[in-house]
């Protein structure tokens, strides 16, 4: 089984900024009493706007935040800022029992599924069952917390294994990328862009399929090679409702050890989908409400700058409002039966039952190198901040 791990952390030091830019002129700040803004960011004396009237004004944003001149950051001329137009608080589950939908799941990829090659021996985790057509070289697996593998004409240890990175893309840069390459099992060049559009197309189609509770988005393309050609391999970014699930985590400092990235993946070797792995999904636990503004993001910008270090010399290439899952608990009950993660996973990354509070960040993304990223997040629940850099020592 195949699990994509995440990042590392370090942390703040104290620097003013040498200019600053201002909300746009067009959008209404709305900090009163009606706002449901932590009240120690009010104290701070930073403005919360709605987030419809920021996702309005995205390119006043970009203009505003580009007229900033610090020390430690600049930004892209690209800036790519997304903001969802509300977003839910509260806490999310990783279900159980998704693999009770195998049979529609499995029949959807391949018309002539035969119930009999569908095998759950349990010694597997996430539980649930694998199916493979031999004839048409196809497997297919489904897991209890919303696990899905689909492979066809795909050669694990080749690709996993026997192949070396090239480039990588953006999804900002793949979406508009005209550059083609003739795949190992292609009868004709694909362009960049062209594989952003199969990957989005597969996965959007998955969701409807398999009623999946999440949908995803393409966020990043990495150009690979073997002995027989290249190949794209392209990352999903979960999203829940409008707003995108941070897909990064840190594991380099324990600090943020229950910052857990979500992962969903692909390959494609050809003129279609060759692989593609979901991990896991989320469904609604405690939701709190539906937050409809928030710090606004011109704010959020000189704070983040004025409490990280000065001569970073780091590069915003995109900002974006996302969900930042840290994990809380596992809440299945061990009287009626084992424990997920206690008994049966424990050293899984993923387990039924764990529950997650889903922080709503601003999360700034300087590199998004696979393997590599660096980020901030600025909690915009009481403007605590987090700086990962996953290069490592």
């Amino acid at each position: 089984m195949t699990f994509k791990k995440i990042s590392c952390i370090a942390l703040l030091g104290v620097l003013a900024l040498t200019s600053c830019a201002k909300t746009p002129d067009n959008v209404k700040n709305e900090n009163d009493s009606s706002s449901n803004i932590n009240e120690k960011i009010s104290e701070m004396g930073l403005d919360v706007t709605s987030l419809e009237q920021m996702s309005e004004n995205v390119d006043d944003y970009v203009k505003s935040i580009n007229e900033f001149e610090l020390d430690n950051m600049k930004f892209s001329e690209n800036l790519e800022i997304d903001i969802p137009t509300s977003i839910s608080t509260g806490k999310y589950i990783i279900p159980d029992k998704y693999q009770d939908n195998y049979a529609k799941i499995f029949s959807y990829y391949d018309e002539d599924f035969e119930e009999s090659k569908a095998i759950d021996d349990g010694t597997t985790y996430p539980t649930g069952p694998t199916y493979s057509n031999e004839e048409k070289n196809l497997r297919l697996s489904i897991g209890c917390d919303g696990f899905f593998f689909y492979s066809k004409d795909f050669d694990d240890q080749k690709y996993y294994n026997e192949s070396e990175y090239v480039k990588f893309y953006t999804a900002a840069e793949a979406k508009n990328c005209d550059e083609k390459y003739m795949l190992v099992d292609s009868s004709s060049e694909i362009s960049v862009s062209e594989a952003v559009d199969i990957a989005q197309e597969f996965a959007d189609d998955f969701v409807k399929a398999a009623d999946y509770p999440n949908e995803f988005v393409v966020s990043r393309v990495m150009l690979s090679e073997t002995e027989d050609g290249y190949f794209y391999e392209f990352d999903c970014t979960q999203k829940i409702n409008s707003a995108n699930i941070l897909e990064y985590g840190a594991s380099y400092d324990g600090s943020l050890e229950n910052l857990i990235g979500t992962s969903c993946f692909g390959y494609i070797c050809g003129e279609e989908i060759s692989n593609f792995v979901i991990d896991c999904g989320y469904n609604e636990y405690e939701i709190e409400g539906e937050a409809t503004e928030t710090v606004d993001l011109v704010d959020a910008t000189e704070y983040l700058s004025q409490n990280l270090a000065g001569r970073m010399n780091l590069e915003v290439e995109r900002i974006a409002l996302d969900y930042c899952m840290m994990y809380t608990e596992n809440v299945q009950d061990a009287e009626e039966g084992e424990s997920h993660r206690e008994d049966i996973a424990p050293w899984a990354t993923y387990c039924s039952y764990d529950v997650y509070d889903a922080q709503v960040c601003w999360v700034y993304y300087f590199d998004e190198t696979p393997g590599a990223e660096v980020f901030a997040m600025v909690s915009c629940d009481d403007m605590s901040i987090n700086y990962v850099d996953n290069r490592g020592a």
